[in-house]
């Protein structure tokens, strides 16, 4: 298997909860994403930490722990929490604003403007790899979705950010949590990162209106090759081929296709960017977002028949951006 995470020392790991990240020899957390259980207060000199109301079903609780082997410095600034080692940026947010409510567009035009500040302050203005979370994604507010809501925010942000911005936009994940706060983190870094887009999938970004008045902001995976690594960020993925959702009530169908599009992702990024990676087998890790707790056991089935019995991934039970899917997927190779 192709490990560069023997050669790059950025890691990312799956800890049992119980157990203490800080402890590797020679690592250091950059930041703690706890899901499920009550949010730790931020404390001066530790590692930014995130708590997201999901719960974790199929195995024991796990912390999504990334951590660097190099000297790492922490801050805080306009509530964003921030790890760095010089090579990689990682930020945390998490926002007491009001989903359904009028401010909530604003909020979330807010907090992506002060990490873009914030990020070309630090000399680290390359977006790699963002995760949003927050309650009712599927829920109407004023007769518009709460998601679609989140899309045209973020595209707003994106677009006085970077004007013309398709071609500049990280890969990503929303998905919707529990009762709770919204909660961003993200990965950036001084050199840009290689956006790609799927070639089974129209770019998220060229949806026709039926989807949102504005389109979701978002590549489908991004590769980064900092010095001596290589590292690709996978986005969470579902069963749309083109635009379309297929196979709505069947779980297990939407499973397959997901992998399938997956699959497809990775291969032609080996092909187009000449990586050293084979495919679905190099991935290291994956979260699989499940709408219904029950059909964890039919995700991990098929994840560890497809990608193998090693993968580590975590499963946690949330809503997918439309209402018809049922599962959606992450992963990252390299780490």
């Amino acid at each position: 298997m192709h490990t560069p995470q023997d050669r790059f020392p950025f890691h990312l790991r799956y800890l049992p909860s119980a157990d203490e990240p800080a402890h590797f020899a020679g690592e250091t957390p950059l930041a703690e994403i706890r899901f499920g259980g009550e949010p730790a207060p931020a404390v001066p000199g530790a590692p930014p930490t995130a708590c997201i109301a999901m719960e974790q079903r199929g195995s024991a609780a796990v912390i999504e722990t990334w951590t660097s082997g190099l000297p790492v410095h922490y801050g805080k600034d306009n509530g964003i929490q921030y790890a760095t080692d010089g090579e990689f940026f990682v930020g945390v947010v998490s926002s007491s604003c009001v989903v359904e409510s009028d401010d909530f567009e604003h909020c979330v035009q807010k907090i992506y403007r002060d990490i873009f500040a914030l990020t070309a302050a630090q000399g680290h203005p390359h977006l790699l790899r963002m995760w949003n979370y927050f309650p009712g994604i599927n829920r109407q507010y004023r007769g518009m979705e709460n998601y679609q809501r989140f899309c045209r925010a973020r595209a707003q942000a994106f677009q006085e950010r970077y004007g013309h911005f398709n071609f500049l936009l990280p890969s990503a994940s929303a998905i919707g949590s529990g009762p709770g706060p919204f909660v961003l983190y993200f990965i950036a870094s001084h050199k840009a990162g290689v956006h790609r887009e799927n070639p089974r999938q129209v770019n998220a970004y060229s949806y026709p209106p039926q989807y949102g008045r504005r389109s979701p902001s978002f590549a489908r995976a991004t590769l980064s090759q900092p010095h001596d690594g290589e590292f690709l960020f996978i986005s969470g993925t579902a069963s749309i081929v083109g635009h379309q959702s297929l196979h709505p009530g069947d779980m297990r169908a939407q499973m397959e296709e997901t992998l399938r599009n997956i699959e497809a992702l990775v291969e032609a990024t080996v092909a187009d960017e000449q990586t050293g990676f084979r495919g679905l087998a190099d991935i290291d890790h994956l979260k699989v977002y499940l709408r219904r707790a029950a059909d964890v056991e039919t995700a991990r089935e098929l994840i560890q028949r497809t990608i193998g019995a090693g993968a580590k991934a975590i499963y946690l039970v949330g809503d997918i951006c439309r209402r018809e899917l049922l599962v959606e997927v992450e992963a990252v190779i390299g780490c």
